[in-house]
């Protein structure tokens, strides 16, 4: 099978734009080859094939356009950071001899530093960054699909994931769902497949036209509809922030009446929420839990509360770790034998401590502080607070195609809510660091083809406007 994938290794060697199109393409869809481990799926080995050609190509080429300024020398250092908490804590990597585990989430960060570092190697043509988010957007909807067909077979097909990767999640949903066992019954796939439908209404379906308007919102509808089958409370506070965000751009020039209105808007459907509650499906009631005082199962509730009080105690534990990590942090490996020694002390322990042994502390600041050590947090935060401020101002700034325009605005509205949400209710450096990254590079790549397309396409006319835009 290796050799059978020299030819096409070649044929990628020499097309760096099919390589970025296609590494697009598969970043939410959750592809993989049999042959490759289990965390590295299609999406990574593609971005391998990448950066090795884009870094080869820094060397070639005396003047390349791509990320400079104060915020590329902060993601430098973050990712020095990262090489410092190998050195010091081990790299997590068993075929190197490492007796710990989690060696993956380094390999995964320094892939997703080096992609942004790369987010300008190649310039894609607005017809290609349009076909190229838009299946982005549809193969994200693959993992749900491959979820509905395992667990509504009965287990009994399972081919499909050697291509796909498993959600952990699916063998739970397998007893509460097909075979009527006790809970919620959580179809966790969906929440994805539901925020990949609202992408794909925002970006593709949404003008500003009555007929479309009316198209936009039954997509929509279905979207969050999906995220409802998830249970995801977060997963319904996200897809509603990132529509308001992009509303907000799109009515920008009526700000105050837009908030006005969509606050009216919010408020009937919170009520909406509360009339209709003990009618929706468990899982639906379970993403709506934290309205106060409404009335849901007490399945779904119960479920619910178990997390959040879950959660609260992970928390108050991290607190008394910072300590011993503020300067060198914990890093992100964790002992291979852990999850066994945990279930062996009994299902209070395991519950109790397994984000704890494996650093996954559900908050993005003790994320990057405990894991990383403060150094890491300072690195990390003060890229992504430039980046935020760089691509706001992209967003209000001349736009010579509104199509592209729109499409930068769903991911500007995604990054700007994934950056909220990290740094208040749910982040880990692991998870959500490589999802900003990518989104990103995206934006930076957007940017990159508006500004060729407003100067004419010439390359030195454009490094020298990237060098004075910072």
């Amino acid at each position: 099978m290796v050799l059978a994938l020299i030819p096409l290794v070649i044929l990628f060697l020499n097309k760096p734009k099919l390589i970025f199109i296609l590494m697009i393409m598969t970043f939410f869809s959750g592809l993989r080859l049999p042959f490759l481990a289990a965390s590295f799926n299609l999406f990574h080995l593609l971005a391998v094939f990448y950066i090795f050609i884009g870094f080869l190509d820094l060397f070639v080429r005396k003047e390349r356009a791509g990320p400079q300024g104060l915020y590329s020398f902060f993601l430098v250092m973050f990712l020095a950071n990262i090489f410092l908490l190998i050195a010091v804590r081990g790299a997590g990597l068993r075929f190197l001899g490492d007796e710990n585990w989690g060696g993956m989430r380094y390999v995964l960060l320094i892939l997703s530093c080096c992609i942004f570092l790369n987010a300008n190697f190649v310039s894609l043509t607005e017809k290609q960054w349009k076909i190229a988010l838009f299946f982005s957007f549809l193969l994200g909807l693959l993992p749900f699909f491959a979820e509905l067909i395992f667990i509504f077979s009965g287990g009994k097909i399972t081919f499909h994931y050697h291509f796909i990767e498993f959600a952990s999640s699916t063998i739970h949903n397998l007893g509460t769902t097909l075979l009527g066992g006790e809970g919620v019954g959580r179809l966790q796939t969906a929440r994805q497949g539901g925020e990949m439908l609202i992408l794909i209404a925002l970006g593709f379906v949404f003008v500003h036209n009555k007929k479309r308007v009316f198209t936009t919102l039954i997509v929509v509808l279905l979207g969050l509809a999906l995220i409802g089958l998830s249970g995801h409370r977060l997963g319904l506070i996200r897809a509603v922030a990132i529509i308001w965000v992009f509303l907000a751009i799109q009515n920008r020039h009526q700000i105050w009446k837009y908030i006005i209105l969509s606050s009216l808007c919010l408020v009937s459907g919170v009520l909406l929420m509360y009339l209709v509650a003990p009618l929706l499906p468990l899982t639906a009631q379970r993403m709506i839990s934290f309205l106060p005082g409404v009335q849901i199962d007490i399945i779904a509730e119960s479920s619910a509360h178990n997390t959040t009080e879950w959660r609260i105690n992970l928390w108050r534990y991290a607190l008394t770790e910072i300590p011993d990590y503020l300067f060198v942090g914990k890093g992100l490996t964790f002992p291979a034998h852990i999850r066994e020694d945990l279930i062996l002390a009994g299902h209070t322990e395991y519950v109790k401590f397994w984000a704890v042994e494996t650093v996954a502390y559900h908050n993005g600041i003790l994320s990057l502080l405990i894991a990383m050590g403060l150094s890491g947090l300072i690195f990390g935060t003060c890229f992504l607070i430039l980046v935020a401020v760089r691509y706001t101002k992209a967003m209000f700034s001349t736009w010579e195609d509104l199509r592209l325009k729109n499409l930068y605005a769903v991911l500007f509205s995604l990054f700007i809510v994934d950056l909220g949400v990290y740094y208040t209710l749910y982040g880990d450096v692991q998870q959500s660091f490589p999802l900003l990254l990518f989104n990103s590079a995206m934006l930076e790549g957007l940017m990159w083809r508006n500004r060729l397309m407003l100067d004419g396409g010439s390359l030195a006319v454009n490094v020298a406007i990237e060098k004075g835009f910072k």
